[in-house]
């Protein structure tokens, strides 16, 4: 899987010799990469034909195992610590996290202030510079904790990538070339293509063109690939706790199976996507099944694909192995936010521990242990204004911020603090030899940190520019959470934003905990690894990045809280007024009127029933709308749900208050939910009268476009919303006779309600007057379908129109005649029978229109 995302501006500051940065796990075809990279004009010798005229080469940095697989091959490489002044560390944890190496990523070198900064801190020199290319693949969690054979938990942990997340992202957000390798077998069926890319690769850099589009595509990939790898990780650890509850975020990291012909109706694109989250990883259900005969899938491929279902952030904690801090009596805590709200309150808590329940909520702690507090630039400020006493990043660093903030904390000095294993002497011995370790430095205790307002900037209601959007991606600040959550030190992340916190104070309350916990030092594993997996379903936060970047091209990101639904649509954000809490059921029934209202442009009511519509009717005046509705089928409508398109006023109110069920004109009519846009106060007044129980929702109206998504066993299905309007369609006789204009205007509102019934297979309707006088559905042949409309329909059926969701299979003596002898007016379906004829021949036999729209509206 290779991602390439071209550079701003070609040259570098410094040598003529561009750079590539090459650092992998898996190290298949590095040899053909590297020698393609460095001789590119002779790489046509190498590989499939290609073509390639400029002699230019590149210059390779690369880490420890990599490097030495590329001098194995004959490849020239400039080793990291050549370029950083700082050897890996810490059995390789910490080797790529440093600002010679994000400088050299994330300076943007059409600011002459970037290229300044990175000549005055040496990252400019005719050694060094920026990179041209970055190509990473990352440790193989998947394959560890997957295998056969299985793995500790620890071991496991010990593969979780922190460097390599880090750069994949710095280059996506720089725009710099960016070419990532599948990840392991599990994630990646057709290994073949990876090879492929790097001649794509190679191409792409030879034309040297400046494709904006092209770019933003490849960028919304790369951060796909993190926020799928770290969703895994989330997956791991949630896994290993027990009793947890229903995550307040969920991330679903999912490969592409195959594309399919199309999805339940032909002008819908689709396909199948493998659930690979850990606990399918080894296959089950339909996902993994072998196909022996008959007709395939248009395509294969593997890529990764997050789904994610945004419920809100919350503040977690991740305790450490073991609670001493090393090189110092105090401990340390690390903090760095973007959102400083009760900033003063966790710093004056930590440096006071013991006089903490003074301050808020009557907390009770005893220990009088103060921390030493580091943080970065703007929370520094905020913390001294606050009067708390401060360390600065810089200070454990020797190294000033640069980049205006781009790079801060990404040094081996903040890294081997948290990274760093207390129970390994070596890792210590390490800190030590490096300085780290000192009595001004050392490792970790705490970290506490929030990203950049990514969701608040692009979702906010005055719009942002792309290029500003850009300017809020974190790179430092996920490489911290990682890290922090990796080695199991006390992390603490509070929500990135009010979009996706609503209940804000719930950070506040965190901090008592957060303290609380550290003043209790217990050891409790289920807890470390609990809230480590809330971390790194924080960290998910890349693929609402990748969301927005896939949003400015062609195509559609798999998503279901995608970045164009933050501001509200739909029953998802529908605002409750009065009522019952809202369950399972609750919200599928009101998602489904709702759907169906929206989808009407005259005033309409629509009531539901487990799902389907069982009265339809669009007036001019809503209260006469309304009465048709429950006049449709009264029976279906008690224990409804109803939903309007325009407001409830109090006229309105009253209607729906005290209506009488037209069976008995008695029985004032019970509804569990009544939804609309918008309630008068008075009407609201109204409703709140009519029962204790009674959910009131006022929602907003559905935006178009969206996926729809399906659970099957071990993967998912992924098609386009089927949101063709009736008007989108093109309704053609192929009838004798042709309907009165009164008798199409008949036709086309009933496509509204085929396109939201939820039933399975098989839905036939009647309409007269903008009313929806009978529906079968449900049922395993169009034939019973119809009988049931009918039967429903009653003596008004004489003149009406119907609809099918399908082709009726067969006319004589089937659907078709029966419809027509009941005295139907005019058919619409949407044709594609072989036996079609039939349908044209019965339906002029009895006098009736009939109108083919070649498209159908399966739902299943």
């Amino acid at each position: 899987m290779e991602k390439l995302i071209p550079q701003i501006q070609r040259a570098g500051p410094a040598g003529s010799r561009k750079q590539a940065l090459i650092s992998l796990s898996d190290k298949k075809d590095l040899a053909f990469l590297g020698n393609g990279l460095q001789e590119l004009g002779e790489f046509s010798k190498h590989f499939m034909g290609f073509s390639y005229c400029s002699l230019e080469r590149y210059t390779i940095v690369s880490t420890g195992g990599t490097a030495s697989a590329l001098e194995t091959a004959g490849v020239s490489v400039t080793k990291v610590e050549q370029l950083t002044g700082f050897p890996e560390m810490l059995d390789g944890r910490v080797k790529t996290l440093h600002p010679n190496i994000h400088g050299g990523i994330l300076a943007r070198r059409d600011q002459k202030q970037h290229m300044e900064a990175l000549i005055k801190h040496g990252i400019g020199s005719t050694t060094t510079g920026t990179f041209d290319v970055v190509v990473v693949n990352l440790y193989p969690f998947y394959d560890k904790v997957s295998s056969a054979s299985g793995i500790a938990f620890e071991d496991g942990i010990e593969n979780i990538d922190i460097g390599g997340p880090a750069m994949i992202t710095a280059a996506a957000k720089i725009k710099s070339v960016l070419a990532i390798k599948g990840m392991s077998p599990v994630y990646c069926t057709c290994r073949a293509l990876n090879v492929q890319d790097y001649p794509e690769l190679l191409g792409f850099l030879q034309r040297n063109q400046d494709d904006q589009q092209f770019q933003r595509k490849l960028a919304a990939k790369a951060f796909q690939h993190v926020a799928s790898y770290d969703s895994a990780i989330s997956e791991r650890l949630r896994t290993q706790t027990v009793g947890d509850d229903f995550p307040s975020s969920l991330t679903v990291p999912l490969s592409l199976k195959c594309s399919l012909r199309y999805g339940e109706n032909p002008h819908q694109k689709a396909a199948f996507y493998v659930d690979k989250s850990l606990s399918e990883v080894n296959g089950g259900g339909i996902a993994t099944a072998i196909q022996h005969h008959g007709k395939f899938t248009v395509s294969c491929g593997s890529m990764l694909y997050p789904v994610e279902a945004m419920a809100g952030a919350n503040t977690v904690a991740i305790p450490m192995a073991d609670s001493q801090a090393s090189g110092s009596g105090r401990k340390q805590a690390l903090i760095s936010l973007s959102d400083k709200k009760d900033l003063a309150f966790l710093g004056n808590g930590l440096q006071e521990l013991g006089e903490f329940s003074k301050h808020f909520m009557g907390f009770s702690y005893c220990s009088l242990e103060r921390y030493t507090i580091v943080s970065t630039g703007g929370t520094a400020s905020a913390l001294e204004t606050a009067g708390v006493s401060v360390t600065k990043v810089e200070q454990l660093t020797g190294f000033p911020e640069m980049l205006d903030g781009r790079v801060k904390t990404l040094h081996p000095n903040i890294h081997g603090g948290i990274l760093a294993r207390r129970d390994q002497k070596q890792h210590m011995e390490a800190l030590i030899k490096h300085g780290i370790g000192s009595t001004t430095t050392g490792t970790f205790d705490v970290v506490v940190v929030n990203l950049y307002p990514f969701y608040d900037k692009v979702s906010s209601a005055s719009g942002i520019a792309f290029e500003d959007g850009i300017e809020n991606i974190d790179i430092g600040g996920p490489a911290m959470i990682t890290a922090a959550a990796k080695i199991k030190s006390v992390l603490a992340i509070k929500g990135i934003s009010p979009v996706y916190c609503t209940c804000r104070a719930l950070n506040v309350q965190d901090y008592p905990e957060l303290l609380g916990f550290l003043q209790r030092n217990q050891d409790d594993q289920q807890f470390r690894r609990k809230l480590a997996a809330k971390a790194f379903q924080h960290v998910a936060y890349d693929s609402a990045i990748s969301e927005r970047l896939r949003t400015q091209t062609v195509g559609a990101f798999y998503v279901d809280k995608s970045l164009s639904e933050v501001n509200g649509s739909g029953i998802a954000t529908a605002v409750q007024h009065h009522g019952k809490e809202m369950s399972y059921n609750n919200y599928l029934d009101a998602d489904a009127a709702w759907n169906c209202v929206c989808e009407f442009n005259k005033p309409t009511c629509v009531i539901v029933k487990h799902t389907n519509p069982c009265g339809v009717a669009s007036h001019d005046d809503i209260i006469e709308a309304y009465k048709l509705s429950v006049k449709a089928d009264p029976v279906s409508a008690f224990g409804g749900i109803v939903a309007f398109n325009i407001e409830v006023d109090e006229d309105l109110a009253k209607e729906i208050r005290e209506f009488r069920s037209p069976t008995d004109g008695e029985t004032r009519m019970f509804y569990e939910i009544v939804v609309a846009p918008k309630y008068s106060k008075k009407g609201l007044e109204i409703l709140h009268g009519k029962s204790k129980t009674l959910r009131i929702l006022e929602a907003s109206k559905n935006k178009k476009g969206k996926l729809s998504l399906r659970q099957v066993g071990g993967g998912w299905l992924a098609q386009d919303s089927d949101d063709l309007t009736p008007e989108d369609i093109e309704f053609n006789l192929v009838s004798e006779k042709t309907p009165q204009e009164n008798d199409l205007s008949d036709a086309i509102p009933l496509f509204h309600v085929e396109f939201e019934a939820q039933e399975h297979f098989t839905v036939a309707i009647t309409v007269q007057g903008n009313c929806m006088l009978g529906m079968g559905s449900g049922q395993l042949n169009r034939l019973e379908s119809l009988r049931i409309a009918l039967r429903k329909a009653g003596d008004e059926v004489k003149g009406a129109a119907l609809a099918s969701d399908a082709f009726f299979p067969f006319a004589w003596k089937d659907a078709v005649e029966e419809a027509c002898e009941s005295g139907i007016g005019v058919i619409a379906e949407p044709g594609g029978s072989i036996r079609d004829g039939d349908a044209i021949d019965c339906c002029n036999k009895y006098g009736v229109s009939l109108l083919f729209t070649n498209v159908r509206h399966f739902r299943h």
